[in-house]
């Protein structure tokens, strides 16, 4: 089965580009004079806007030839227009003079240069280099102190999170498997850290930071330089010079002197007024301004573990349900505070209740301490003053049971006297006058008392009987 080559189209490709010069120099023979004119004019705009006075002399001679070629064009020659634009063409450099260096720049930071492309990337060199374009692992670097760049630091201040259980050990609050909760509620309230008040004095140095960046996103709206000024912390947190470590001291902090200005910016703002009328504690009131959904978590700004541990945890769960139990006293408090001050009610104290409570709960499923059961009171519920008349299913039962119920079974006793009365009744005849029973005294006295119910069967017995004779 044969198969039929198509031709290929690179041959004409060629032969299209080669045209398109062919009739550029046809278009500029058929209006040659309308070229020259234009060409001149374009020349002669471009010289003028470099005649200065210092070289107003041989610019000037530029600009008259190029107006007596312009004006004589129809007598101009193809030698002569090439002449001219010899003379004249120079300027032309001066515009692309810089096209040209931006070119020789973007040529040597291509990366396809061999200084580029060729750079040795490996797992020691990747995080440096990854490390401008994401200076959130700065504080890592940092502070990794082997090659493997790995920050195998058990420190106090880099071990993990403590667990609930951890925490109510290290702390002592369980006894007889029963937990404190008065040595929990002042354990939690140890967590708030300092008073927040107006003047800025008080505050440390990473809190100020930390007010500068939450603040420029939540009271300036501008995240971009919070962002900015964020990744710039970072990066001051490893050290380039000697003076630099020694300003570290080992622990690479970062340079809080660059968050100043902005510090100073966002405490002057009118939406600060409402942070010191909400928030007690300088920990709940980062808390809250991170709780706005602002999308900085902190993992964005390692280097506040080893400083503040307990404010790190804390804003961990400034927007999340589930919260650490090293920051989970700020938390509650940080609620707490926040309805407060929805409901306009005075803030005279200091409420970790949820936060106990999260503990008791925690350490209820690990089986650590007995269930906690409160005993719930019921409030004695207010009698209506006034019910709307409505029908139930009572009420239609109460009816029914007012009907009377048959004779036969509310008084066999009274058609057993009624048979005694007519003992011939069924034989159908009288054997005489019926003479009545004699009863004793008392039996006549319940007689007077209680009338005897005479059913409707024996009533039309005595009627039969009144009515048909009897036969003997």
């Amino acid at each position: 089965m044969s198969q039929n080559r198509q031709a290929t189209s690179g041959h004409d490709d060629a032969y299209g580009f080669l045209l398109i010069p062919a009739a550029l120099v046809i278009i500029c023979w058929l209006w040659f004079s309308k070229f020259v004119w234009v060409s001149c004019l374009l020349l002669y705009w471009l010289w003028g806007m470099v005649d200065f006075q210092r070289i107003h002399p041989w610019v000037a001679e530029k600009i008259n030839l190029l107006a007596r070629t312009g004006n004589h064009a129809q007598s101009i020659s193809w030698h002569d227009w090439f002449a001219v634009m010899n003379e004249t063409s120079g300027i032309l450099l001066i515009f692309l003079l810089p096209i040209a260096i931006s070119a020789l720049v973007g040529i040597k930071n291509h990366p396809s240069r061999p200084m580029k492309s060729k750079r040795i990337v490996n797992i020691h060199t990747l995080p440096q280099i990854m490390s401008k374009w994401s200076p959130a692992i700065v504080p890592v670097l940092a502070e990794s102190r082997s090659p493997d760049l790995l920050m195998n630091d058990d420190g106090p201040e880099r071990r993990w999170a403590e667990k609930p259980e951890e925490f109510a050990a290290r702390h002592g609050l369980i006894a007889s498997r029963i937990l404190d909760r008065e040595k929990a509620r002042d354990v939690f309230i140890s967590q708030l850290g300092t008073r927040l008040s107006a003047s800025p004095d008080t505050l440390q140095d990473y809190e100020k930071a930390l007010f500068a960046v939450f603040g420029l996103q939540v009271l300036m709206n501008d995240r971009k330089a919070a962002k900015k000024l964020l990744d710039d912390l970072n990066r001051s947190c490893l050290p380039r010079n000697r003076k630099e470590r020694k300003r570290t001291k080992n622990l690479y902090r970062p340079d809080f002197s660059r968050a100043e200005k902005a510090f100073l910016t966002v405490w002057q703002a009118e939406g600060m007024k409402e942070i010191h009328a909400t928030h007690q504690y300088v920990r709940t009131a980062l808390s809250g301004l991170l709780g706005h959904d602002i999308r900085l978590p902190p993992s964005q700004y390692l280097w506040l573990k080893p400083i503040d541990r307990t404010l790190w945890y804390a804003l961990h769960g400034a927007d999340t349900a589930s919260v650490f139990v090293e920051g989970a006293g700020v938390i509650a408090q940080t609620r707490f505070e926040i309805v407060v001050r929805k409901e306009k009610l005075p803030l005279q104290i200091d409420y970790v209740e949820s936060a106990i409570d999260g503990l008791q709960y925690e350490l209820e499923g690990l089986g650590l301490v007995h269930e906690r059961r409160v005993k719930k009171t019921e409030r004695r519920k207010k009698a209506p003053d006034w019910l709307p008349p409505t029908l139930s299913q009572d009420s239609f039962t109460d009816l029914q049971g007012d009907e009377p119920e048959p004779a036969e079974a509310e008084q066999p006793e009274d058609n057993a006297a009624a048979a005694e009365a007519h003992p011939d009744q069924d034989a159908g005849r009288h054997t005489g006058p019926s003479t009545p029973p004699l009863t004793d005294t008392a039996s006549a006295a319940v007689s007077t008392v209680t009338t005897p119910h005479v059913s409707h069967d024996a009533a039309a017995c005595e009627a039969t009987d009144d009515d048909e004779p009897a036969f003997i």
